[in-house]
């Protein structure tokens, strides 16, 4: 019993306990912290993946919304365009008229053809569209420039035409000159009545 005791209260084995102690405790406290990275990781990843596919969902939408509106746009442009040529059918003539019709039915078949496409999809179409129907794409240019060119110089002349504030208008019509004498000052003219010699 004594020798026991004398073990337990030997200095050297309660530092060995008291040592093996606070290892374990070391290992569960490592072990639980491990555990709580993982979970933060986890959940950090999770909310990343949420975010970025929110992100990338809200540019998708974004750009079909894009998409759609150049699609339009170009089918309008091409509603535009056979207006025109329905005009210069009326005016008879037949080469322009021809050249036109062909810029705007090349105009709503890629119009057509962009419709659910991506957007690489989009510039790819565009370009084979310009090798494929180069006339009916220079035309189209054209006609846009064209179109452009008519609304800057209706603009030009209305600003013109708009008469301006505080500015004296010219006058109107010739303007009567006055018999000039030999020092330049009108000379009063005589009747013919008056005059007569006194003798």
């Amino acid at each position: 019993m004594n020798d026991q005791n004398s073990f337990t209260n030997d200095p050297k084995t309660r530092v060995g306990a008291d040592a093996d102690a606070a290892r374990e405790r070391f290992e569960d406290e490592k072990q639980a912290a491990a555990r709580e990275f993982d979970k933060a990781r986890a959940a950090i990843g999770e909310q990343a993946s949420s975010m970025a596919h929110e992100a990338q969902e809200e540019i998708r939408e974004r750009g079909e919304a894009l998409k759609d509106q150049a699609a339009d746009g170009l089918k309008t442009f091409a509603d535009a365009v056979r207006s025109a040529r329905d005009e210069l059918d009326k005016k008879d003539m037949g080469p322009i008229s021809g050249l036109v019709g062909q810029a705007a039915e090349g105009l709503e078949s890629l119009s057509r053809n962009l419709q659910g496409a991506s957007a690489g999809e989009m510039v790819d179409k565009v370009r084979d569209f310009g090798r494929r129907h180069p006339v009916s794409f220079i035309a189209a240019s054209v006609l846009a420039g064209i179109a452009i060119g008519r609304f800057a110089g209706a603009s030009a002349q209305h600003d013109h035409a708009r008469p301006r504030t505080g500015a004296p208008r010219p006058p109107q019509g010739p303007r009567p000159t006055p018999a000039a004498g030999a020092y330049g000052a009108a000379e009063p003219t005589i009747p013919s009545s008056r005059t007569g010699g006194m003798s």
